[in-house]
């Protein structure tokens, strides 16, 4: 079973306005760090 979702008037706009010249994605680098008080292995990978 699958169901189709029709894409809202904002995301339309977006993708029909993409292009190999326009690109309309965005992103975003967002680093982290641990408060200081926390324990050392919270973020054990």
């Amino acid at each position: 079973m699958s169901a189709t979702k029709r894409l809202n008037p904002l995301d339309w706009t977006f993708l029909a306005g993409e292009s190999g010249d326009t690109v309309m994605q965005v992103g975003a680098l967002m680093p982290f760090s641990p408060p200081d008080d926390a324990d050392p292995h919270c973020c054990a990978s």
